[in-house]
Formats: structure tokens, sequence, C-alpha cells
């Protein structure tokens, strides 16, 4: 699965799902795939994840840099001017 902004939010949607499942339906035993859970395991499961989620989408640039014209001078100093980037 790709990290890009829509399946982060896709896989957010999912987890929160099953989270409010998990607590309107609770159950004393819980498998995802061949792994077994009780309740209290599968809910910080799924808060972990959700957490690791959360986390990869606020580490996701909101601006797109692009480059305009790359170049280093002979003294070897970037001279590089990139749009959507403060000037120092």
């Amino acid at each position: 699965m790709g990290f890009d902004q829509t399946s982060l939010n896709n896989q957010l949607t999912q987890i929160q799902s099953a989270i409010t499942a998990a607590l309107a339906n609770p159950r004393p035993d819980w498998q995802v795939g061949q792994v077994r859970f009780n309740q209290s395991s599968y809910l910080k499961y799924l808060m972990d994840m959700q957490d690791s989620i959360i986390k990869q989408m606020t580490s996701i640039p909101c601006e797109v840099i692009t480059t305009l014209h790359q170049g280093v001078d002979e003294f070897g100093t970037d001279f590089t001017q990139y749009q959507n980037e403060p000037r120092p």
C-alpha cells in the first residue's frame, strides 16, 4: 500500500471503523490473520496502528517544492532557484 495522503486517509478510516466495531461489540477473542487477541490487546493493536498512520500523515509535506534551475558554481555553492520556498 502506498503512503500518499489518500491511501493513508482510507487506512485511517478503516482502522477507526474497526475500533468503533470492537467497542460496540466486545468479544473475549479476536483473530487477525493467524494472530489471536483478547479484547484489550486487540484494541491496543488497533490504537497503535491508528497512531502510526497519523504520524505518517503528519510527515507528508504540505507544499511541493519544484526546481526552476539547478546549478553549482565553481566554488561548490548551490545557486538553484526553488518555487514555494522562502529565500534566506
